[in-house]
């Protein structure tokens, strides 16, 4: 029995053979700031009993590819939660009785991976930076393949994450990734967007739109026809066409087909959504004193605090506040604090200028605020998350597209491409049926 505590640490240095009694131990302790390095050999936990780690650092270094980093053998078992966990050669787990409870976890290659239960739900090194403003998830529950998939391929091509980043980081620093610049010479910014708002977009789609274009008008039902289909609008008029593009919600979509396509839209249905919302607060820039070299932070899920996020608004865009001013933005909602949807507007206000107050030090009053909430607003890729996809478009009729956020990607270009490609496919669905008509007709 190995036992460290309050600020302790082990260092293991077994053999190259996992059988010496060196690297074989029955239950090892390490908690508060504690940190365990073992070198070679690995841990071994056996016999029914158990090694229990939290708040620490583990640093296991297996120089022979031929070994477990961690090993449970004869029920023993292996618990990990608060602590950050990297193995940088060979299997790094090779064990059914690892559980790995809001750590950070590098190199679960292929081979330990389906022996895992991980239940990482503050995986700050990787995610939390990426879930609160994209996908607002859980990191447990989400589809790594279907939201992040970058990492599965530097994890494939480098062996972990960790040289993954590495060999990224060096390949942008000697200018062989391909890096983008505008035409002054200087890098792109990685944060766009259109000055009047993003609503610009919209708007300018909709001018250039020809046809027979209807806004604001609901579609109550879609019913099969004899060449295509019937849209009945809730203006009480209806309208045939020979094929449907459905970018609405997936839960909207689902009632939608439920008539036509049972399967599809119970497939449809099990896409889950969050609502989120942001707070913009404005200030003078001679009243607030910002602590930040940067764009804004990101909070833990261990925090627990009732905001997920904070931008600086005016500093991530330039053209976002006249001079003098500052405009800071607080994220809420989704599946980190959905408590905070359920606050009424003055309540909201009060805890997001408490927030401010005790993260960045921002005591003055506001200008003005801004709040917006959007409900059931953004869904979420759960872990088999593309099979679901790839289910849902086998089980639609020929004629019944569905395409946006729910499926292939959340962000706006994402969705252009998907948009795109669900224009490609029914037009070339239509085109053949119409070629034929005029060729009968002219007969």
């Amino acid at each position: 029995i190995v036992y460290s505590n309050k600020n302790g640490g082990i260092v293991i240095h077994g053999t190259n053979s996992m059988d010496d009694p060196v690297s074989r131990f029955e239950t090892v302790f390490i908690t508060e700031n504690g940190s365990a390095q073992a070198a070679f050999g690995g841990i071994q936990v056996a016999d029914n009993h158990n090694l229990d780690i939290s708040y620490s650092s583990i640093l296991v270094n297996i120089t022979n590819g031929g070994f477990s980093s961690m090993q449970c053998v004869n029920q023993g078992a292996i618990n990990i939660r608060n602590s950050v966990v990297v193995a940088l050669a060979g299997q790094s787990f090779s064990c059914d009785g690892v559980v790995i409870n809001n750590s950070a976890v590098d190199e679960l290659v292929d081979a330990g991976m389906n022996n895992i239960m991980a239940l990482a739900s503050d995986v700050d090194a990787w995610f939390t930076y990426q879930n609160p403003g994209i996908y607002n998830a859980e990191a447990e529950r989400q589809s790594l393949l279907a939201t992040f998939p970058r990492f599965r391929d530097l994890e494939q091509r480098h062996g972990s994450l960790t040289r993954g980043m590495i060999a990224s980081r060096n390949a942008r620093q000697n200018g062989s990734s391909g890096a983008q610049h505008a035409p002054n010479g200087r890098p792109k910014s990685a944060f766009i967007t259109l000055r009047g708002g993003v609503n610009e977009l919209v708007d300018a789609l909709a001018a250039s739109l020809t046809g027979d274009l209807r806004l604001n008008t609901a579609v109550e039902r879609i019913e099969a026809a004899a060449r295509g289909y019937v849209l009945a609008l809730a203006d009480g008029s209806s309208l045939p066409v020979e094929a449907v593009i459905l970018a609405t919600p997936a839960f909207a979509s689902a009632e939608l087909v439920r008539p036509l396509a049972p399967d599809a839209a119970e497939l449809l249905a099990g896409i889950r959504y969050v609502s989120t919302g942001t707070i913009s607060l404005a200030y003078r820039a001679s009243e607030v004193d910002i602590p930040l070299q940067g764009f804004g932070l990101v909070i833990p899920t261990s925090e627990r605090r009732p905001i997920n996020a904070i931008t600086v608004s005016s500093t991530k865009f330039d053209h976002r506040a006249v001079d003098g001013t500052v405009l800071l933005r607080a994220f809420f909602g989704g599946s980190r604090s959905p408590q905070s949807m359920a606050l009424d507007d003055d309540q909201l206000l009060a805890m997001a200028l408490r927030e401010l107050s005790e993260l960045l030090g921002v005591d003055a009053d506001p200008l003005f605020h801004r709040i917006f909430r959007w409900w059931h607003s953004n869904p979420q890729y759960d872990v088999g998350h593309l099979e679901r996809v790839d289910a849902i478009e086998a089980a639609l009729p020929a004629g019944l597209t569905v395409t946006g956020s729910a499926y292939r990607g959340v962000g706006i270009p994402d969705c252009v491409r998907q948009g795109r490609d669900a224009a490609r496919r029914t037009a070339a669905m239509v085109q053949p049926r119409q070629s034929a008509a005029e060729s009968v007709s002219f007969a």
